[in-house]
């Protein structure tokens, strides 16, 4: 910078930098500078809408990540944090909407995928979210964590068969996980909640 007052890339540099070190006042500074030293640059934009996500300026981390996605269609991370963004001003509709095109245009993306059945089951929408564990199967059957996605939903909807399936499922997959504990409480309580049911059932019929 000392030799190229004008050189934007290393506003930019600069910029990630800070960053990396989470002084994210000094990021936008060299940012905006590089911003106005190079308008053009999709990656100055998409960085600045992060740093301004970071420090809870959603509206100028909104507008920062349309101007990226205007500048570079494919930056997917860009569209992404858009619908973060609008998830932190609880414009759910819209942060929704985004994370469904991201998909039917990147189907393998698992990211947007996680950050949609996150929103469902931050909202109660449970059947919505297990349809979407149940899409990442589709695209990924060893990503591991949709199978505990899946049994939390059925679990939350009452579904004691599938939640159970679904535990199960997760627990032979990963036994060491850190969830295993916990797991292994909730499905033996399962189970007994189920055979307590099934022996009302029977003395209902008798």
């Amino acid at each position: 910078i000392l030799m190229d007052r004008k050189n934007y890339k290393s506003y930019l540099g600069l910029g990630i930098s800070y960053k990396s070190e989470q002084n994210y006042e000094k990021a936008i500074k060299a940012l905006e500078t590089a911003r106005k030293l190079s308008a053009f640059s999709a990656d100055i934009h998409y960085e600045l809408g992060l740093c301004y996500l970071l420090t809870g300026r959603c509206c100028e981390a909104i507008k920062s990540f349309h101007h990226a996605i205007s500048l570079d269609r494919g930056n997917i991370n860009a569209q992404l944090q858009l619908g973060v963004a609008h998830e932190f001003i609880e414009e759910y509709d819209m942060a929704i909407l985004i994370y469904h095109t991201i998909i039917e245009n990147n189907p393998g993306f698992i990211s947007a995928y996680n950050h949609l059945s996150a929103l469902y089951m931050n909202l109660g929408e449970f059947k919505a979210a297990g349809n979407v564990f149940s899409q990442i199967l589709k695209v990924n059957p060893n990503f591991n964590k949709a199978y505990l996605g899946l049994a939390i939903c059925f679990d939350k909807m009452s579904n004691k068969s599938r939640a159970l399936h679904y535990y199960k499922m997760f627990l032979d997959k990963k036994p060491h996980s850190h969830h295993a504990p916990r797991i292994k409480k909730r499905i033996s309580k399962l189970q007994t909640i189920k055979q307590t049911e099934n022996e009302e059932r029977s003395l209902a019929v008798v």
